[in-house]
């Protein structure tokens, strides 16, 4: 990891837990429709400072796997089938750095998948 990603990292940690506890907040005073915009926007700022410090925009691969976790869950979220998606912002700056870490050259392994499945799970 570079020295200039670590701020940018914990930038996103510090986005990530005001946006969680604002959104975790809100789902018992309003519909989940209405907390989507917030969750996106979060989503969206915590991936700018996870990929952005590199100045290039993601590699394509890289952009779908950030992003696809967040969108699958939506439309649980919105049918109210299992925990609500504002919960993926939790493990979504350990996600984003472990997917900024993937190139073509720097494949994901299983085992890195693997290990970040059995940390968010005992989190939970």
């Amino acid at each position: 990891m570079s020295a200039t990603r670590r701020p940018w990292t914990f930038a996103a940690v510090c986005v990530m837990v005001p946006a969680l506890t604002l959104l975790v907040f809100g789902l018992s005073q309003v519909p989940v429709v209405e907390l989507l915009p917030g969750y996106v926007a979060a989503y969206l700022l915590i991936g700018a400072c996870i990929f952005g410090p590199a100045g290039k925009l993601p590699w394509l691969r890289q952009a779908v796997a950030f992003l696809l976790p967040g969108a699958l869950l939506v439309p649980l979220a919105l049918l109210n089938l299992g925990f609500w998606a504002g919960g993926w912002l939790l493990g979504l700056p350990a996600w984003g750095l472990l997917v900024s870490r993937w190139t073509p050259e720097n494949p994901l392994q299983p085992v890195q998948l693997l290990k970040f499945w059995a940390c968010s799970c005992w989190a939970w």
